[in-house]
């Protein structure tokens, strides 16, 4: 069944999802949603967390296979601090 819910628009593009919807939908705060255009009608749904949308797209290493969650942290902390420090030495580098 249609049911026609209406929110006001703020100066910022800020609308609030109606309390009933975000019941219907699960959403809790801080998760994202998804506006869906299709032919000329716009609707709202909760987004997929990336984690999720990402999940078993990347294999491990050979010999990694089974690290725990604190070691792909750990590894994953200092790969992004060895990134880090390549770029601000590519940029001071000009």
């Amino acid at each position: 069944m249609v049911r026609p819910m209406q929110s006001r628009m703020t100066s910022k593009g800020q609308v609030t999802v109606p309390a009933e919807l975000r019941r219907e939908l699960g959403l809790e705060p801080g998760d994202r949603v998804e506006f869906v255009w299709e032919n000329g009608s716009v609707s709202i749904r909760k987004a997929e967390s990336i984690v999720r949308k990402l999940a078993g797209s990347v294999t491990p290493p050979p010999g990694r296979e089974n690290w725990t969650w604190d070691e792909i942290r750990e590894f994953t902390e200092r790969e992004v601090a060895k990134d880090v420090l390549r770029r601000g030495r590519m940029i001071d580098e000009g």
